[in-house]
């Protein structure tokens, strides 16, 4: 079973804390989310993760090899990340786009199974009547969906993704999500999501990781964690929070004030 272990995890920007001993480890299977206000370091934590950023301290292990020692082509065969955004400079078709996700399998000869894969992957992100559109023409939600395909062609063990529901209208959002759950679950891979919807993060994740302060607030099932306590606390907002078919649900609540309206 694949684990992946932060350990005392601390990371600056020009002398600036932001993460200071993050802990936690991930081994088993399911959907882990990240949440957080803006700021607070949940994109700067993957980057940790996946080794497009060196913290300043502490760190990231899979299966007890640290990912700063690792090979970078060995890194990509067990863990794939897909960005909130990328604008590519480059002018291919989708299928090439998402066929790129094999290259830390089968370098630059294409095999059969990179071929049976992508055409797969396409289809299960309804991309087949895109197949053949310059990634340039795409909107930001079909482009979203073309890197969230590109992440699963690799195959990995560990998924990370970096709100990938951010460009998709409501129905691709809650389908998303769904469907990663679902993939996680029957693929038996660890797949982390950062994500800055309460609601739709409650819905599906099997696991949350609410950062503050530098740290993990608060981890658990969406029970534990999506609290009118914690919302306060680290939101800085008043919340409402009710059971939905099992789920914690947020309502939003205006604060008191005797500021007139506007700014």
């Amino acid at each position: 079973m694949t684990q992946i272990c932060v350990e005392n995890l601390c990371f600056s920007y020009d002398g600036t804390p932001l993460l200071e001993e993050v802990n936690f480890t991930v081994s088993e299977p399911g959907l882990v989310c990240i949440l957080g206000p803006n700021g607070v370091g949940k994109t700067t934590l993957v980057k940790c993760m996946n080794r497009l950023l060196r913290p300043c301290s502490g760190t990231v292990a899979v299966d007890g090899q640290d990912v700063q020692q690792t090979p970078l082509i060995d890194l990509a065969r067990r863990m794939a990340y897909v960005p909130n955004s990328m604008l590519s400079v480059f002018s291919m078709s989708v299928t090439d786009a998402v066929l790129l996700g094999r290259h830390p399998h089968s370098g630059w000869m294409t095999s059969d199974r990179d071929l049976v894969v992508t055409e797969n992957v396409m289809r299960t992100m309804e991309l087949e009547a895109l197949a053949d559109r310059n990634i340039r023409e795409l909107s930001a939600g079909q482009n979203q969906r073309v890197m969230i395909a590109r992440g699963l062609a690799q195959e990995p063990e560990i998924l990370i993704l970096d709100e990938p529901t951010s460009s998709l209208d409501v129905r691709y959002q809650m389908e998303t999500m769904a469907f990663l759950r679902s993939y996680a679950s029957e693929r038996g891979i660890i797949t982390i999501v950062v994500c800055h919807d309460l609601n739709i993060t409650s819905a599906f994740a099997d696991r949350i990781m609410m950062l503050s302060g530098g740290g993990v607030y608060a981890d658990g099932p969406a029970g534990s964690v999506i609290t009118e306590d914690n919302i306060r606390e680290v939101y800085d907002v008043d919340s409402r929070v009710i059971d939905v078919e099992g789920r914690p649900h947020v309502i939003l609540l205006p604060r008191k004030s005797n500021r007139k309206e506007g700014f």
